[in-house]
């Protein structure tokens, strides 16, 4: 889980928490090299989505708060890395921290690496916590 390393650096840090999740609401396709999106659900569903994943990252928000932490939090709409890097952009964000998938060879190559894109694109550092990863409170 990525959260205990973002509340880890913005203590030790004294930064700011942006909590973003990216609704995508299509699904890629790969033709001749080329990806395509197909959108495969309406404006209901996706009014939803929004509502659901707004409470859940005003949850994780508000508990960073009494922690201590200052937090906000977005749900961004599209292609996920595209969002993430453009969101980052307009908050003059200092670091990404995002968890990744883990997937390697056939299965990233299927359906490719957000976090991937987003390393290659963002124009500030980013930090990539694999699946297993653990983060233990140390001095």
């Amino acid at each position: 889980m990525i959260l205990p390393y973002a509340e880890e650096l913005a203590r030790r840090l004294a930064l700011p928490v942006m909590l973003v999740q990216v609704v995508s609401l299509s699904m890629p396709v790969t033709l001749g090299g080329e990806t395509a999106y197909l959108w495969t659900a309406g404006v209901e569903l996706e009014k939803r989505l929004d509502v659901f994943t707004t409470g859940y990252l005003s949850g994780i928000g508000r508990k960073m708060m009494e922690n201590g932490i200052t937090a906000n939090w977005d749900v961004l709409h599209g292609r996920a890395a595209e969002a993430i890097v453009q969101r980052a952009k307009g908050d003059a964000a200092t670091l990404i921290v995002m968890a990744t998938h883990g997937r390697s060879g056939l299965g990233r190559w299927r359906v490719g690496s957000v976090a991937e894109a987003v390393v290659r694109e963002a124009q500030v550092p980013v930090l990539l916590v694999p699946p297993r990863a653990s983060c233990s409170e140390s001095g």
